[in-house]
């Protein structure tokens, strides 16, 4: 604020040699990109990164249920079945564990967080299942559907795990995830 005050009070000939300056220059260019940056960025929404990450965590979960929930009914392997079922019970505890973190979040910080992945399953999922059923192939491709979304939550919950080596509690949460997580893929990969 000072150095705009300086400016206004430079005459034209002393704001030219100002500008020539190197160091204009480059306060200039880095004040431009600045600039740009968060007009096509924004500043994030006021969102804490953290719980939007955890809020979108709990979401894919919801999402991978659901698929599970509505598909597996109409599935014929009956190992598949019972590992689905097991893979939902899994998941649906997982969910409510994040839940429960992310219920003891403060106020402020759950204050106008919003989730990016939705809790409904992916239109592609979704229509890709409806058609494998459609052609009965919808065994093998539920399972690699789950296996698919498994390994996205896998990597979602290593990426919030790096992202915030500071928070101990989510850590041992997302321990618990990841090595949930691995053992539900074990679990699928075995079904042929």
């Amino acid at each position: 604020m000072l150095l705009f005050g300086m400016i206004l009070l430079m005459s034209s000939s002393e704001i030219k040699d100002f500008i020539k300056k190197p160091a204009a220059i480059i306060g200039g260019v880095i004040l431009g990109i600045v600039l740009l940056f968060f007009i096509f960025f924004g500043r994030g929404g006021g969102q804490d990164p953290m719980a939007k990450s955890v809020k979108n965590l709990t979401n894919r979960h919801q999402a991978l249920i659901t698929v599970i929930d509505n598909y597996s009914g109409n599935i014929k392997s009956a190992k598949l079945k019972s590992n689905l079922s097991q893979v939902s019970i899994i998941l649906t505890a997982d969910k409510n564990d994040i839940d429960t973190y992310y219920s003891g979040l403060s106020k402020d910080v759950k204050k106008n967080v919003v989730a990016t992945y939705k809790v409904k399953p992916t239109k592609d999922i979704t229509s890709k299942l409806d058609e494998a059923k459609i052609s009965n192939n919808l065994d093998s491709e539920l399972r690699s559907s789950v296996i698919s979304e498994l390994e996205a939550i896998q990597s979602a919950t290593q990426t919030i795990k790096k992202d915030n080596p500071d928070k101990p509690k989510l850590n041992v949460l997302l321990d618990k995830l990841i090595l949930n997580t691995q053992t539900l893929l074990t679990r699928m990969n075995e079904v042929n």
